[in-house]
């Protein structure tokens, strides 16, 4: 069980590489998978509450793709798509959290978000670059 941020301990600096072009992606094809779906959780670099601890959003290596059942979009959906794709490092959806390096099996996260609004995407730092589709 996760309490706080998991990559709170990675040593990253925390400092802004600008949006992964991978993240935009994600975002991307979620968008021309779903063209009506709700963009209200969505995001990729990290807002002042983010900034103030190491996230993977402060360097644009995390995405946050919102659930929206209404329109198709919802985080199952997302997350299984994630948890197959090489770039991804970890995915937190509705209080779980799955590590692809551990098989991809789900455990408890107990951090401050639940994540049940919207599914979030860590991504390898090697694969900023990486634009392939998602596969949503």
């Amino acid at each position: 069980n996760f309490v706080e941020d998991p990559v709170q301990s990675n040593g990253d600096s925390g400092a802004s590489q600008g949006e992964a072009p991978a993240c935009r992606g994600a975002l991307n094809d979620a968008n021309a998978r779903w063209p009506n779906r709700n963009k209200a959780s969505d995001g990729i670099i990290g807002d002042a509450s983010h900034q103030a601890r190491k996230s993977d959003h402060n360097q644009g290596n995390a995405v946050d793709i919102t659930h929206d059942p209404a329109s198709g979009c919802t985080g199952d959906i997302i997350a299984a798509a994630a948890l197959k794709d090489p770039r991804t490092k970890y995915v937190i959806w509705n209080r779980q959290i799955a590590f692809t390096a551990k098989g991809g099996q789900w455990t408890n996260y107990n951090g401050p978000n639940p994540h049940t609004k919207h599914c979030h995407i860590s991504i390898l730092s090697s694969a900023r670059d990486n634009t392939s589709k998602w596969g949503f």
